[in-house]
């Protein structure tokens, strides 16, 4: 994903900044209206918001589109028009931080840290037996495994990042 997983309206901290600008209502107020349950729920479910609005004739295209959970999609669009585009904006500028690399989605592995892929390779054995019989042996290393790799990969990075996000 370009993005990578998540809300928008929360990497890009639109509620803390309307909180600050004195925007009404605020994003913890209007969620107070929905039982914990339902706001877990619609936390989780993730909707496109379209940064121009479709009647306005803003296209369905990741340029013009957000990723935001339908709670903070509904929150979005109970705001007065003014206060929306401010919103669109600060999810428009995180968004071009992504794009220019400014962001958090890039991951850097640290170099001693780098994995490294195992050759195939036969590996031949030679024995000598007490009576001096010379014995030659085939032992084939195992092949490279992409998703034991993978999983290696994945828990590397929790392990650095400091576990689950």
């Amino acid at each position: 994903m370009i993005y990578g997983k998540g809300c928008m309206f929360q990497k890009a901290k639109v509620a803390e900044t309307l909180r600050r600008l004195g925007v009404e209502p605020t994003y913890s107020t209007f969620k107070r209206k929905y039982t914990l349950n339902e706001q877990q729920t619609l936390e989780h479910r993730m909707t496109l918001h379209h940064l121009k609005h479709k009647s306005e004739g803003g296209p369905t295209t990741i340029e013009n589109g957000a990723v935001v959970n339908e709670l903070a999609h509904r929150y979005l669009h109970i705001l007065k028009r003014n206060n929306e585009e401010l919103a669109n904006n600060l999810m428009r500028d995180w968004k071009r931080n992504v794009d220019n690399g400014y962001e958090e989605c890039e991951v850097q592995l640290v170099p001693e840290e780098e994995i490294e892929q195992p050759y195939e390779l036969d590996v031949m054995t030679v024995e000598t037996d007490i009576k001096g019989k010379i014995s030659v042996k085939t032992v084939k290393k195992k092949k490279y495994n992409r998703a034991k790799n993978k999983k290696k990969t994945k828990r590397m990075i929790k392990r650095y990042y400091g576990g689950e996000r």
